[in-house]
């Protein structure tokens, strides 16, 4: 009995409650095309946000899905002063609003949920296209002159504050990109997005001959009627490049010595560098500059060539830049400056060492250098036979007369060698062999 009882108390409550549809929506329908979503944003206080063509013998209509199955509703319209100057929609009732007015904000009322969203009409401001031509351009900038309609579109917030909406117009031309693969330029397809269509567009100066191809927008994507119209030949007049330097790399020497004060470029003479630049379409000229100030003001060493290898072996700084230029002059591009040190020389000898010792502890005998860029060093033994020659400072003696361990003694050396800095370097003295267990 009491299992009955309890049966129909659950259907009678079954019958009686309302029964949860979710999360409430809007779903708009008419005008030509279908009804384009766009996302508001948080701060706006709205649900969603529409783009309708009001055009068209189709009325506009809203469809309200509740969050409570059966639940009233009421329906209030506000414009772009915002939320807080809602009116009731005269004769709305149920879940579908007739005769939706376009470029307004609804507010419908579920109990105590509210759903906001606002309807903006492309009608009103439509996109179309019907010439491009180019105005005033110079080494930085063009104008495209675009004859023709897209102006800006919004949307209203719950706020009163007005929202931009993107209509993802697009200008599309050939633009050269740095390929550093194939170390050169690469002719590739750019595009560049406006919300809106501007009459006067204000391009980067293109660094290729192209066309400028404007097309759009989102709405007219999503139904099938993109418009889209390329204006003349551009002759490019504007110039760039891509520079490089690159220092080669020296087997690592231990008795060099180095120099943590020194930058990316330069350490111990001699110092060997790559330089080379990747140019645009228009350059004509061009020209690497070596200077020992900074500024310029007097440059010591031009070449024309846009790449080149150059060894320093001088010791001071030198500035290395890349300048480039059009036909006529009137662009020019001027690269980042290379800073390229160069060491003091230094050169010191050691006076004894233990060949046939440890391996890699001092069996070998070897000066300690820094910017030398000649060197010729002969030992002897006390009665004046030469045992070693050596012409770099990297070499050394490793304490054997032809292919025997040389006695345990003292040995002679004489070295004459020159630095970057010009220091010229006449040195002697003695080598001692130190005996080994």
């Amino acid at each position: 009995m009491y299992r009955t009882l309890f049966l129909t108390i659950i259907l009678v409550l079954a019958v009686l409650t309302p029964l949860s549809t979710g999360a409430a929506s809007v779903v708009l329908t008419g005008g030509v095309g279908a009804p384009v979503p766009v996302e508001p944003e948080r701060q706006s206080g709205l649900d969603a946000v529409w783009v309708v063509n009001s055009g068209g013998s189709e009325p506009l209509k809203a469809v309200y899905t509740p969050t409570v199955a059966g639940a009233a509703v009421t329906w209030s319209r506000f414009s772009n002063l915002g939320g807080g100057y809602a009116e009731p929609v005269a004769g709305a009732a149920g879940y579908e609003l007739d005769g939706l007015m376009p470029d307004m904000g609804y507010i419908v009322t579920e109990g105590n949920r509210r759903y906001c969203f606002w309807v903006t009409d492309y009608a009103s401001k439509p996109f179309e296209l019907h010439g491009i031509t180019t105005g005033d351009s110079d080494c930085n900038d063009i104008t495209l002159l675009v004859d023709g309609t897209g102006a800006r579109m919004t949307y209203t917030g719950i706020n009163g504050r007005a929202v931009e909406i993107d209509r993802e117009i697009t200008v599309s031309y050939t633009f050269p990109v740095y390929d550093e693969a194939s170390g050169g330029y690469v002719a590739s397809e750019v595009a560049r997005n406006f919300s809106y269509l501007h009459n006067e567009m204000h391009l980067d100066a293109p660094l290729a001959d192209t066309r400028y191809t404007v097309a759009g927008d989102r709405f007219l994507r999503q139904w099938g009627g993109v418009q889209s119209l390329t204006g003349p030949d551009v002759v490019a007049v504007a110039v760039s490049a891509t520079v490089t330097a690159t220092q080669g790399q020296r087997a690592d020497v231990d008795n060099e010595q180095k120099d943590d004060n020194i930058g990316t470029l330069g350490g111990s003479a001699p110092v060997e560098v790559s330089f080379a630049a990747a140019v645009t379409d228009a350059v004509v000229f061009t020209e690497w500059q070596m200077a020992s100030d900074p500024d310029f003001d007097i440059i010591d060493l031009r070449f024309t060539d846009t790449g080149f290898d150059y060894v320093f072996t001088e010791s001071g700084t030198t500035f290395v830049r890349f300048v480039c230029a059009n036909a006529d002059g009137s662009c020019t591009y001027t690269s980042e400056t290379f800073t390229v040190e160069v060491g003091m020389s230094d050169l010191r000898c050691p006076n004894a060492f233990s060949p046939g010792g440890s391996p890699g502890v001092n069996d070998e005998w070897r000066v300690s250098y820094k910017s030398i860029i000649s060197f010729d060093c002969h030992i002897f033994t006390r009665s004046g036979r030469e045992v070693a020659h050596l012409t770099d400072p990297s070499q050394g003696w490793d304490g054997r007369i032809g292919s025997k361990p040389a006695p345990v003694g003292v040995y002679y050396y004489v070295i004459k060698a020159e630095g970057a800095d010009g220091r010229k370097y006449n040195l002697s003295g003695d080598i001692n062999i130190v005996g080994y267990r």
